[in-house]
């Protein structure tokens, strides 16, 4: 299990070193899942299924909350699967209906040719009442090709839920303009370092790059502590109309 979340000074983070280019969308959806949590669920019980897991990065976060956690992802999936529990796919999952009661989808539907029916899925496992976390992205570059299939309006996540009889409950921003403008100006500096990375075989693009911490780490960081701000104080920017976005956090819930 390789994780990029990690735990320090009594709080979860996103580690500055495996995830410098994407710092601020993947704390973002952290700050989200751990409040998703912290509202619905109470520790020790019930269980989850995290579909397309991957290395398992949000697993210190939801282990507490459930008796047990399940994790799958296909055998062909570009991360490190090693600690996966099941490997099998989204439009087939091996379990029986209404199994748990929280199923994690994070980043994970674009990469599906099929979202409708991975969804379908979804429900079915689901209990009656049980809750769906679903990450998608929007304004950002294509990434695991081939197989980078969907971008997703709320609107899109909205029709899709229903068709399938999952009710919505809420359809937040991963930030809103000036997130946006930010990646999208840093990315041509992040793609240089992950040029000269290779070229020298060295790990350039870290924080423990000066260059790098101060043009593309720091900046992230700044979003992200006034991005904590409005939200702890009951704003937010944007709402699911937000028309320039990096994605939406979508939650959802059996009906």
């Amino acid at each position: 299990m390789s994780s990029y979340v990690v735990f320090r000074r009594g709080k979860f983070s996103v580690d500055q070193g495996q995830r410098p280019a994407t710092l601020l969308t993947n704390e973002i959806i952290l700050r989200k899942l751990i409040q998703f949590l912290h509202e619905n669920f109470k520790k020790g019980s019930g269980r989850l299924l995290d579909v397309g897991s991957g290395s398992l990065p949000y697993f210190p976060v939801y282990r507490n909350y459930f008796s047990s956690t399940y994790s799958v992802d296909v055998p062909w999936s570009p991360h490190d699967i090693t600690s996966v529990d099941v490997t099998a796919s989204i439009l087939q999952l091996p379990f029986r209906d209404g199994f748990f009661d929280c199923v994690l989808l994070t980043e994970v539907l674009e990469h599906i040719p099929e979202p409708v029916q991975a969804l379908e899925e979804c429900r079915r496992v689901l209990k009656e009442n049980g809750k769906l976390f679903l990450t998608t992205p929007l304004l950002v570059p294509l990434h695991e090709i081939p197989h980078d299939y969907f971008r997703y309006t709320p609107f899109a996540l909205r029709y899709m839920g229903q068709r399938v009889g999952l009710r919505v409950e809420s359809i937040a921003p991963k930030g809103g303009f000036w997130a946006f403008a930010l990646l999208f100006m840093q990315f041509p500096w992040v793609r240089l370092w992950q040029w000269l990375a290779g070229r020298l075989r060295l790990p350039l693009l870290h924080p423990y790059n000066p260059v790098v911490y101060l043009t593309i780490i720091l900046p992230q960081l700044f979003y992200i502590a006034l991005w904590s701000r409005r939200m702890q104080h009951g704003g937010g920017e944007g709402d699911e109309e937000s028309t320039v976005t990096l994605g939406y956090v979508t939650v959802l819930s059996r009906s």
